[in-house]
């Protein structure tokens, strides 16, 4: 009887192995998730593996304005996401149409384990960047020496009204927990005031009731929180000279002069244009910024080559994404 029943498992086991990959599974995986979930499905990590460091290498170029593809064209990360998918899809295609038919496929090839699987991975991961924690690359060169372009920002989202879900912005109820991160010298993430959708990373200068006066490159704060305005700790000493890398390969260094800013009791680097050198964002004398509530004002750590609070006003701190880790 044992025999019986061994034999009837294999011939089972044969038939269930004749059926070929499903056309529909192989196709909305691709184009809706990724051609390396299809080439597992497929049942080829090796091919798996190679579709996914290559779309690494192109999701890069997308979120990174310096990334190599932004220099051909600036449609050209999305031109190559979209051949990549189709190129992907068809190898997924050609590879089922030559399967032999005569093997079970592995265990974590098959539909049933592999998407909900994906589905029990990736959902934690989505929720876990849209509410809590993320993760950017700086994209520009306003918060050098802080960070530069290509360097990755983690974000702490806990406290703040804003997040995100699968790439799309939600907007959520304020709460009073958005205000532990409003601090002078907090580097935030933020949308600039007026839409736009594009998230910015700055450091908090100003506070809600705090009125700005910049002088040439220096700038004093007044605390007009209470009955009467108390002016704040700034100082601004000179370290020395300090090369910014050059945008463009083979590009030159541009001079700059390193500065140890201490604002309140926080202390970090700033950058200005040397003494021979013409910057767009040099100060005006004298000129007076004061911060409503609910708001902050904020400037990028490289001061002349930084659009902030400056140009767009301030930053309503209902926008704040989240605070550096």
């Amino acid at each position: 009887m044992s025999e019986a029943f061994y034999k009837a498992s294999t011939v089972s086991d044969a038939v269930q192995s004749q059926q070929p990959k499903s056309l529909v599974v192989i196709i909305v995986v691709a184009w809706l998730i990724s051609p390396f979930l299809a080439m597992l499905y497929l049942a080829r990590p090796v091919r798996a593996l190679i579709y996914f460091m290559i779309e690494l290498v192109i999701s890069n170029s997308l979120m990174n304005e310096s990334g190599v593809l932004n220099h051909i064209h600036p449609y050209a990360p999305l031109v190559f996401k979209f051949i990549f998918i189709i190129v992907g899809t068809l190898d997924a295609l050609r590879i089922r149409k030559n399967m032999p038919l005569d093997n079970l496929p592995p265990l974590y090839s098959r539909a049933y384990v592999l998407i909900p699987a994906c589905i029990a991975i990736l959902l934690p991961l989505y929720l876990l960047r849209g509410l809590f924690f993320d993760y950017y690359t700086v994209t520009a060169e306003s918060m050098l020496p802080t960070y530069g372009p290509g360097d990755y920002l983690f974000v702490d989202k806990s406290k703040s009204a804003q997040t995100t879900f699968v790439g799309e912005q939600l907007h959520l109820e304020a709460n009073d927990e958005m205000h532990d991160m409003v601090w002078r010298g907090n580097i935030i993430s933020f949308y600039k005031p007026g839409g736009g959708g594009e998230i910015y990373l700055k450091r908090i200068i100003g506070i809600p009731f705090d009125e700005i006066t910049f002088n040439g490159h220096q700038y004093r704060i007044q605390d007009c929180s209470g009955n009467e305005c108390v002016s704040v700790y700034v100082e601004s000493n000179e370290v020395g000279g300090y090369h910014v890398p050059p945008r463009n390969q083979g590009g030159e260094k541009r001079a700059t002069l390193l500065y140890h800013e201490t604002l309140g009791d926080i202390t970090y680097e700033v950058l200005h244009t040397g003494p021979d050198e013409t910057g767009p964002c040099l100060y005006k004398q004298f000129e007076r910024f004061v911060v409503p509530a609910g708001h902050v004002f904020v400037m990028g750590d490289y001061r002349d080559n930084s659009y902030d609070s400056r140009f767009f006003g301030m930053v309503p701190i209902e926008n704040i994404v989240g605070e550096e880790l």
